[in-house]
């Protein structure tokens, strides 16, 4: 498995906010959680060949918590993706702090 960290911000009504997203891939599985506010909240992500990407999963804000689904391109070394709620949008962008790997060498 493949984790990747990635310092991001994300642009809301009540301006930019900073955390990171940790990202695990496996087997053609993408799956992590994006830490923002103070809260850890789940997604899962397909990814193509070239990057385009689909997420979704749910945030947890101050207000409320609300689910979104979102497209965009994650790289290995960065990532763009506008997430949608309704009709609301939120550009989350961000750049890779970490990468690690757990594959044994034989």
């Amino acid at each position: 498995m493949k984790t990747y960290i990635y310092d991001i911000t994300i642009d809301t009504p009540l301006g930019i906010k900073k955390g990171r997203m940790i990202r695990f891939s496996e087997n053609n599985t993408e799956k992590g959680y994006i830490e923002i506010l103070g809260k850890q909240n789940e997604f899962t992500a397909r990814i193509e060949p070239g990057g385009k990407c689909c997420i979704s999963g749910k945030l947890k804000t101050l207000i409320r918590d609300f689910e979104f689904e979102g497209n965009g391109y994650i790289w290995p070394d960065k990532l763009n993706v506008t997430l949608y709620n309704g009709k609301r949008s939120y550009t989350m962008n961000g750049v890779l702090k970490e990468e690690n790997s757990d594959e044994k060498v034989l």
